[in-house]
């Protein structure tokens, strides 16, 4: 005994029953053997093209055996459609009914047939149903694979579809599907078919056309369009199987899924896509971030949000980096086409509200060049890898924007560096002021090296000098040491993530790492 599990990944069949209209609205549902032969065929001519030999004894073997069925649960459901016929300059709408079977998520349809195949027949018919991706019309997506009979369902003898001979289902409905002749049957019809009419005489009840071919194999390959030319009401070769179905064929029981439950953790990221007719430079990542907060503040309409402002309910500042970090995000060019919003802290249902809300940013081209804002996703950090070079792991991270200190390098009055033992750099100079950033943004994170690039940032296939971005903010208050900006290189031990920036105005678009990835 053969089996062979079919799974259907859209849910849906779509097939209309041999002998019936479209528009009657009836599904064929088990796929008839008629249908199944001619698909294995056709994964063979597309796909395959060996063993043609091998086909042929395959393709006689299982048409000699009708086919048991194992059905899923499934339900018998319709669209209508009214389609456009065009005849000249006349157009009218039709309607048309595309009925299909809706399958039970995960429920495979089984079949089997009782007989015994050859190894080189299994294996191409293994190697043939692998190639399926559709059967039926196209968009009937299907996966199917040759099983081992004892992987068979247990199951009992009136729950699986049968010829009406051998039935023993007492409860179930008669149905009619279109089978292949068995192959001797049809090389005697056939030849009978083909031979010529005495002379003088009509061919009584002969069809019009080209010889039928002689087996069963070539009858499976004539073309719908032909066999109806020739005046054929069903395809040569084939013939009417009576199958006994289970009554509940099409009753499907409603699914009882539990109600998710309400998340309990705050989102913290929040990403943007931007579209302009200028779109921003990412040396305009500071001023855009303004631009953004203040947006987002608008939006607020009035309620507090220490997670977008970085003050609390009383106007007091926030301890700590757990608000919001505008992150810019560009392309190869250097143009900004993401802003990323990450507040550890997470966005309250005010906040939320605010970041769905905002839709535009103005521009600082000129009137009307607003920037075109769209709300992309919410989440947690996990959810944007590797959406976001920020939350994406990484050994090696170098600057993006520069890392403007807020402190002063030290020195003694006779000029000689004042050196941190703990790590050997001068205090206070940018590599030492940004681990100092570093230790206290991400205790936890411990780099092993540090080293400044220059100050020139690579930016994709551009090379920006640190003094074409901006570093002074418009807006709101900051200390700073050095105004001019570097370009540094982080190096870990362990792949990390930096969602956040470092230095002078690190919460509006400065002092951004991207990562180095392999």
């Amino acid at each position: 005994m053969i089996a062979i599990k079919i799974t259907f990944p859209a849910g849906r069949w779509h097939a209309t029953a041999w002998g019936t209209h479209v528009n009657e609205g009836v599904p064929e549902w088990p796929p008839c053997p008629w249908r199944l032969l001619r698909a294995l065929l056709a994964a063979w001519f597309w796909k395959d093209r060996r063993d043609e030999a091998i086909l042929r004894s395959l393709v006689e073997k299982l048409a000699a055996v009708a086919p048991d069925y194992l059905l899923p649960e499934a339900a018998s459901a319709h669209t209508r459609h009214y389609m456009p016929v065009v005849e000249g300059k006349k157009e009218t709408k039709t309607k048309i009914f595309d009925t299909f079977v809706h399958v039970s998520e995960g429920q495979p349809l089984w079949i089997r047939w009782d007989l015994e195949l050859s190894d080189a027949e299994q294996t191409l018919l293994a190697r043939l149903l692998a190639s399926f991706s559709y059967l039926g019309r196209a968009e009937s997506l299907v996966e199917a694979a040759l099983i081992p009979a004892k992987a068979l369902p247990l199951r009992r003898v009136s729950e699986w579809t049968r010829p009406a001979e051998i039935s023993t289902a007492e409860a179930g409905e008669p149905i009619r599907l279109l089978a292949p002749q068995p192959p001797d049957a049809y090389a005697a019809w056939a030849a009978s078919q083909n031979e010529p009419a005495s002379a003088g005489k009509k061919a009584k009840g002969k069809k019009k056309g080209a010889t039928l071919p002689t087996t069963l194999h070539d009858a499976l390959q004539l073309d719908t369009a032909d066999w109806k030319k020739d005046g054929w009401n069903l395809p040569p070769g084939s013939r009417w199987l009576d199958y006994v179905r289970p009554r509940d064929a099409f009753k499907i029981a409603p699914a009882s899924r539990p109600r998710a439950a309400r998340p309990t953790a705050l989102p913290t990221v929040a990403r943007f896509a931007l579209t302009a007719k200028v779109p921003p430079g990412i040396t305009q990542s500071l001023s855009l971030a303004e631009r953004f907060h203040q947006a987002l503040c608008k939006h607020l309409d009035g309620v507090a949000s220490p997670a977008l402002t970085g003050v609390d309910e009383s106007g007091r500042p926030l301890v700590g980096n757990a608000h919001a970090y505008f992150l810019p995000e560009c392309d190869h060019h250097g143009y900004v086409t993401h802003v990323t919003v990450h507040a550890p802290c997470g966005f309250s249902a005010a906040d939320s509200r605010a970041l769905s809300r905002l839709r535009k940013v103005w521009s600082i081209e000129g009137k009307g060049a607003e920037i075109d804002v769209i709300l992309l996703a919410t989440g947690q950090a996990s959810d944007f890898n590797p959406a976001s070079p920020y939350f994406r792991p990484s050994r090696v991270w170098r600057s993006l924007t520069p890392f403007v200190p807020v402190r002063h390098a030290k020195a003694t009055r006779t000029g000689v560096a004042k050196i941190d033992p703990a790590n050997g750099l001068q205090i206070g100079s940018p590599e030492h002021d940004c681990l100092r950033l570093l230790s206290l943004a991400l205790p936890a994170v411990k780099p092993v090296a540090i080293k400044i690039l220059g100050s020139r940032l690579s930016v994709g296939a551009r090379s920006i000098p640190a003094l074409d971005y901006q570093r002074q903010r418009r807006h709101g208050g900051g200390t700073r040491g050095d105004h001019r900006g570097f370009a540094l290189e982080l190096q870990f031990a362990q792949p990390t993530a930096l969602p956040l920036g470092l230095g002078y105005a690190a919460h509006f678009g400065l002092g951004l790492f991207t990562p180095v990835l392999p």
